[in-house]
């Protein structure tokens, strides 16, 4: 049987890993706003007396709407929390995890909209999803303020800042259809482990903690390029057409996170410059055979090619991630092992059967035409 002493343990460690108020989700800085300045730089109060009024009013209309859904107290804490999360700017350089203009920021107007289109139905289903992590967090919140001053670890807000921004992520789909698939696919969390007992549930998120702070380290030390890198992978995992279906097999933020830490950091730091050597050779090498095929001959079918090889490239990416074993291993030589070969075949696969291939083609071809004009 699972001990008390053991899972305030495990609180405890999760504790040293997050230290900031849930209810309040920016961890540093504050959101800038221009609005309501006059000529002169001064404040106009009359513009800031209309604009509380409107958002009082909001305000209240999302109020009315939350209690007409019949939700329990703790449901109606973490649609909070999120609305919190997904109506707030970010402004902040150092928090890196945060830090993505292509994320989508609601007002209160088009979170009400968001709440109206989505249905009573499917905000329970993304409530009840979110529920295990919301309490782990907010459970050890509570541990932390109890405990000692001083317990600080070098990343406190690694986990919290990548469910943060895992809500910002699946909160940006450009429907609600996927706004919905998304809020729902945080698998490692809710849709495989918040039915289990608490000590499994325990185990797997002690041994995962570790990984997920190693990769928010992996990512700040990448340079620039290799952050474009990271941010491409990030794409293709949460992309449900690279999982050969519509809204099957999404990998949002928080379950990458857990999926590549349990690679282990050298295989992280392989997958990317991997990826990156192929991006490069997509981007520049072999699109400039093309352009020197297409020179010669318009009708060549191998733009259309090359598109397919790069489908087929994101496809195979997206396959490898979602196969990463999340389990916590239980001989971990036999795991590392196979997780080798899977990186392994994944980074020869295309090297040998798609893209030398398919440059030995385009060579052929170059070889071809100026053998015929006597270049």
């Amino acid at each position: 049987m699972f001990k008390i002493r053991n899972y305030c343990a495990f609180f405890l460690l999760l504790s040293l890993f997050i230290g900031c108020d849930l209810k309040s989700p920016l961890l540093r800085g504050e959101p800038i706003s221009s609005d309501g300045l006059s000529s002169s730089g001064q404040i106009d109060d009359s513009l800031i007396i209309e604009r509380d009024i409107m958002r009082d009013e909001i305000g209240d209309k999302i109020n009315s709407l939350i209690n007409s859904f019949g939700l329990m107290n703790e449901e109606k804490e973490v649609l909070s929390y999120i609305r919190s999360v997904v109506t707030m700017n970010f402004f902040n350089d150092d928090d890196k995890v945060l830090k993505a203009s292509s994320y989508k920021t609601y007002n209160e107007d088009e979170f009400y909209d968001l709440l109206i289109n989505l249905g009573v139905d499917r905000v329970r289903d993304i409530i009840g999803r979110n529920l295990f992590v919301f309490t782990l967090l907010k459970e050890a919140e509570k541990v932390m303020k109890g405990s000692k001053p001083g317990l600080k670890r070098d990343h406190p807000y690694a986990l919290k800042n990548v469910y943060i921004s895992y809500l910002r992520e699946a909160f940006s789909g450009d429907t609600y259809d996927e706004v919905y698939y998304k809020a729902i696919n945080n698998y490692q969390f809710s849709n495989n482990y918040a039915w289990r007992d608490d000590e499994t549930k325990s185990k797997f998120i002690a041994f995962s903690l570790p990984h997920v702070i190693a990769v928010e380290k992996i990512y700040e030390e990448l340079s620039l390029d290799e952050k474009r890198v990271f941010n491409y992978i990030k794409k293709v995992a949460a992309d449900p057409l690279c999982g050969g279906g519509r809204y099957l097999e999404m990998y949002t933020n928080i379950d990458l996170h857990f999926k590549l830490g349990r690679l282990g950091v050298k295989r992280v730091k392989e997958l990317i410059e991997h990826v990156g050597s192929m991006q490069k050779m997509f981007d520049v090498e072999i699109q400039k055979k093309i352009d020197s095929v297409v020179k010669f001959d318009k009708d060549s079918d191998f733009p259309h090619d090359f598109k397919y090889i790069k489908q087929q490239y994101a496809s195979e990416l997206h396959y490898f991630i979602g196969h990463i074993s999340p389990q916590p291993p239980s001989k971990a030589s036999e795991a590392e092992a196979s997780e080798d070969w899977g990186l392994k075949r994944f980074n020869e696969y295309f090297k040998k059967e798609f893209t030398s291939q398919f440059v030995e083609r385009l060579d052929d071809a170059i070889e071809q035409f100026e053998a015929e004009n006597g270049k």
